[in-house]
């Protein structure tokens, strides 16, 4: 009698968790449903919220955990969106989706060899024809090592010529993510110089015809996280790099601007502080795009722009080199190229002149960073070149360089070739 009992207690008890877990399963249906519909609307904070709990009430399933991976990733939480999509390939393994969700949020944490293994999976394992251009397609734009070839046509006549010879810019060699060669013809001499921020082609020119200069620049993807976490960004600064403490064209780091704000945003150690900086310029600073040509600008000073609320890339950089030196970090402005990526915004295999910046860690040297990605401290995307250290001083004698490379070329006179 008393088994009978019992063996009715268990059979009432799976009964009521079944009953139970299908509530939980309408539940969490419900709020996938609401939570894509906030989604459609751009509302990805909230709609992360709602599938998040809806993967609390159906852990098993598989695309929830995926559907919230993907809004993690809208919403820049890329460690909680990586450990969700391991969690969907573990329940279902075939689903190519995953492992490229994985792909994108390992890259933005820069965990580079994570995320080559699971392009490299989808590959192997041929998930789908389109699941696997797109693995291909992401490899070769974020984790191959690439070639790119600059040709440039120079005309003498807009330069400016300083004891018979043109200064110009040269990409920078020898870094960890890149590698430069150049090649110029039809000029009576040519050297090169190598300075420790800077690299200059020192050119005669042989009459008033243009020439032709050719830079072939190698990169690769390269990041500074393992060495940053060994780094003691508290030790004390060495002198070289105290020197990019100081003021430099559109910078006072001792303005009253840029020293209330950097005084609001301190951190345990430089590190934690140039996190602090970056976080403040996607909130404060919007992307906008008033100049009209390359060296305009259309600031004075970096205080203009804490002021108005945006920049283009050129003051974004200016400004949180600004923001870095008035808080004791040592910091400059870098100018580059990048070839536009897919899915981008402007059209696709555009070559763009571009901003970012260099800090300096110690224990690290100096790292890069691109200001408007709050992620992206000790990594440069592979389809960045870095070109030239834009400004150093008060004075232009510096960025001379930089200044012959941009205005010597025509309108329509830089080719930009791309292949191993």
């Amino acid at each position: 009698m008393i088994h009978k009992i019992m063996l009715s207690l268990v059979c009432v008890l799976c009964v009521l968790e079944s009953v139970a877990a299908q509530g939980d399963e309408r539940q969490a249906k419900d709020l996938a449903a609401k939570a894509s519909e906030l989604a459609g609307r751009k509302e990805f904070e909230q709609a992360a919220a709602l599938m998040k709990k809806a993967v609390l009430l159906a852990p098993a399933n598989d695309k929830y955990l995926g559907d919230l991976s993907e809004l993690e990733f809208k919403t820049g939480k890329f460690a909680d969106g990586l450990e969700h999509a391991r969690a969907a390939i573990k329940l279902n393994d075939k689903v190519a989706t995953y492992y490229l969700l994985g792909a994108m949020h390992a890259l933005k944490e820069q965990e580079l060899e994570l995320a080559r293994e699971f392009c490299e999976t989808v590959v192997k394992r041929d998930l789908g024809s389109a699941a696997v251009q797109n693995a291909q397609q992401f490899l070769k734009n974020y984790l191959d090592k690439r070639t790119f070839t600059l040709h440039w046509k120079l005309d003498p006549q807009r330069g400016r010529i300083v004891n018979g010879a043109i200064a110009i810019a040269v990409p920078r060699t020898g870094l960890p993510y890149q590698s430069v060669s150049y090649e110029v013809s039809g000029v009576k001499s040519h050297k090169l110089v190598r300075g420790e921020v800077n690299d200059v082609v020192m050119i005669v020119p042989q009459g008033k015809e243009p020439f032709p200069l050719t830079f072939k620049i190698v990169t690769q993807p390269y990041s500074y996280k393992k060495l940053l976490a060994k780094a003691s960004p508290s030790a004390p600064l060495p002198a070289d790099a105290k020197a990019s403490l100081g003021p430099i064209a559109t910078i006072d780091p001792k303005s009253p601007t840029l020293k209330k704000l950097s005084a609001s945003l301190k951190g345990d150690n430089a590190i934690a502080r140039v996190g602090n900086i970056q976080a403040w310029l996607k909130k404060n600073i919007e992307y906008k795009l008033q100049k009209k040509t390359i060296g305009e600008l259309d600031f004075k000073s970096v205080d203009d722009i804490v002021k108005r609320g945006h920049a283009e890339c050129r003051g974004c950089a200016m400004l949180f080199t600004g923001l870095c030196r008035a808080a004791g970090i040592p910091a400059r402005p870098i100018w580059g190229m990048y070839k536009v990526p897919p899915g981008d915004s402007l059209e696709f295999g555009n070559l763009i002149s571009h901003n970012w910046a260099e800090v300096y860690i110690a224990g690290a040297g100096w790292v890069p960073v691109d200001p408007q990605w709050p992620e992206s401290l000790g990594f440069i995307p592979n389809n960045y070149m870095h070109g030239f250290m834009d400004a150093q001083k008060l004075n232009s004698a510096d960025t001379l360089p930089l200044f012959n490379l941009l205005v010597m070329q025509g309108k329509n006179d830089v080719r930009l070739e791309e292949g191993r």
